[in-house]
C-alpha cells in the first residue's frame, strides 16, 4: 500500500500536488480585493448621509438659536426690562446678535445667529 501513495504523488494523479498554492492565494487575494470594492460601496453612502445629516442639525440648532435671540428681546420689552439695541447672546455653542429699534413708529427685531459657520437670520416686524 506504500508503494502506491508514491506512484500516485509521482504521477500527480492524486491529491498531493507540488504547485505552491499560487492558485489558492490569487483566489484569496481577488476576494478580498471583491470585497473591499462592495464594502466601499456600502460605507460611502453612509458616510455622505451622515454628513448631511449633521450638517442640518447645526442649521435647525443655529434656527432656533437665532429665534430664542427674538424671544428674549420680546420677554425683555413686555417685561419692562431696558433693551440695548444690540445684544449679544451665547447659546448652544453658538452666537446670537439680536438688534432692536423703531424705524418710523413701527418695532423691528432682527436676529442673526452663526454656529460653526452656519448663519440664519430672523426678523420680525
Amino acid at each position: 500500500m506504500g508503494r502506491d501513495i508514491k506512484k500516485i504523488n509521482r504521477n500527480n494523479g492524486g491529491f498531493a500536488s507540488t504547485q505552491g498554492g499560487q492558485a489558492m492565494i490569487a483566489a484569496v487575494v481577488f476576494f478580498i480585493f471583491l470585497v473591499m470594492v462592495i464594502a466601499s460601496g456600502l460605507v460611502s453612502p453612509m458616510a455622505r448621509d451622515y454628513k448631511t445629516s449633521n450638517l442640518n442639525l447645526q442649521s435647525k440648532q443655529t434656527y432656533y438659536s437665532s429665534e430664542s435671540g427674538i424671544e428674549d428681546v420680546l420677554y425683555r420689552l413686555f417685561s419692562n426690562i431696558e433693551v440695548d439695541e444690540n445684544e449679544v447672546l451665547s447659546i448652544g455653542g453658538g452666537e446670537v446678535t439680536t438688534t432692536a429699534g423703531r424705524i418710523d413708529g413701527v418695532m423691528h427685531i432682527g436676529s442673526f445667529g452663526d454656529s460653526n459657520g452656519i448663519n440664519r437670520e430672523i426678523d420680525l416686524t
